[in-house]
């Protein structure tokens, strides 16, 4: 997004003798000026908002997991980055048979298992003291 200096282009106006020459010209173009100023920020500020909701998207992972053949086991310190929110899904539907281990301690938990088919486990790791939580 090309920024306008719009301070630069209010000075330079000011600077002019088109004040005195046209009034209500220097008027009108003053008004411009400041209502493309106010537009500008509002767009940057839409913009800035909407990069904070699709950073928060990006913030959840699924990992999609195939329990059709064999078991499955991930480590957590390896699939799970804070402030990464992290959904393990069994896809195919066969947890129950085939579970899914996730190799760390969640909450207190050591080594979660999805055992159910069609089963989710949701975690995060947090920030601020480093620890696997289900969210």
């Amino acid at each position: 997004m090309a920024l306008v200096n719009y301070a630069q282009l209010k000075a330079i106006l000011v600077k002019s003798k088109f004040q005195k020459d046209n009034n209500a010209a220097y008027q009108t173009i003053l008004g411009i000026i400041d209502g493309g100023k106010k537009k500008q920020d509002l767009d940057i500020e839409t913009f800035n908002n909407i990069q904070i909701q699709f950073d928060a998207l990006r913030a959840i992972v699924v990992w999609e997991v195939d329990t059709s053949s064999a078991p499955v086991t991930f480590e957590l310190a390896l699939y799970v980055f804070a402030p990464k929110m992290v959904i393990f899904k069994d896809i195919s539907g066969n947890a129950l048979a085939n579970n899914i281990t996730l190799t760390g301690t969640v909450e207190g938990v050591v080594n979660p298992v999805i055992n159910t088919d069609y089963g989710i486990y949701r975690v995060f790791k947090s920030p601020v003291d480093g620890l696997f939580y289900q969210w």
